[in-house]
């Protein structure tokens, strides 16, 4: 699976990920960080809305106004760990591809009257 065709089959939604600058170098598309559970590698120090942070990434994904993409490669060990990622998002679709996945939501988006 080609990574630059999921990413731009997608460029309308918001793209949280571990490798923001990689994404932003291969197409210009509303890109955020996944969330940021350590402020300090060193000390260890959790942020104080990180639960909310990941809230609103589930929340945004749940409504397909946002998509993630991981990279297996890319280590920055203050982002939400991925087997937190895979754990907290099981529910939706998880694509594979050659060093990462995709995770989004494959059902239709629709609001009840």
């Amino acid at each position: 699976m080609d990574v630059e065709k999921l990413v731009l089959e997608n460029k309308n939604l918001k793209t949280f990920t571990n490798g923001s600058d990689l994404i932003e170098f291969y197409a210009d598309l509303n890109v955020a960080n996944l969330p940021v559970k350590e402020l300090s590698v060193n000390l260890r120090a959790t942020k104080n809305n990180y639960i909310q942070e990941i809230e609103e990434m589930i929340r945004m994904i749940e409504n397909n106004e946002a998509q993630l993409i991981y990279f297996d490669s890319i280590r920055r060990l203050y982002f939400m760990p991925k087997n937190e990622i895979l754990k907290k998002l099981e529910r939706f679709e998880i694509q594979n591809f050659y060093g990462g996945f995709l995770i989004k939501n494959i059902t239709p988006h629709t609001i009840d009257n």
